[in-house]
């Protein structure tokens, strides 16, 4: 399991239809799944994240959760996170089934909605236009 979170002031997800969610200040995460990823990894993932210190306080220094700062999350799935370069391709081998991935992809959101924090996501399996407002930059990336 890969996410990538981007500390945002907003971020919003467009498909060909319009609007599919938005957020204001809080977490935009990607997050995609890879073979041998479980229900254990998503619960691991969403347990930590309602407190991870990732937001700057007043004088610059990372260590408010978005718990601290009342934010919100956004998550898109991003399945080209498994991606390993070979030559001028690439090659996502090692990216979960559509379907278990879905499966993951919804617990994971469900997960993290029992965190009390605003939970909207993007089409899982769908091409998506995001729109976000990057705070510092403050961007990390997380594996397990």
């Amino acid at each position: 399991m890969k996410l990538v979170l981007q500390s945002v002031a907003e971020a919003k997800v467009e498909t060909s239809t319009g609007l599919v969610a938005q957020i204001k200040k809080g977490l935009l995460i990607f997050v995609c799944f890879e073979v041998g990823d479980d229900e254990e990894k998503v619960n691991f993932f969403a347990a930590k994240l309602p407190n991870l210190k990732v937001f700057a306080d007043a004088q610059g220094k990372i260590n408010l959760s978005i718990e601290a700062i009342k934010g919100e999350f956004l998550i898109v799935s991003q399945f080209t996170l498994t991606g390993k370069l070979d030559d001028l391709d690439f090659s996502f081998s090692s990216s979960l089934a559509y379907a278990e991935a879905e499966k993951l992809y919804n617990k994971f959101i469900e997960m993290l909605k029992k965190s009390n924090r605003v939970v909207r996501s993007g089409q899982f399996g769908e091409m998506m236009d995001i729109s976000l407002v990057n705070v510092g930059p403050l961007t990390f990336v997380l594996s397990r």
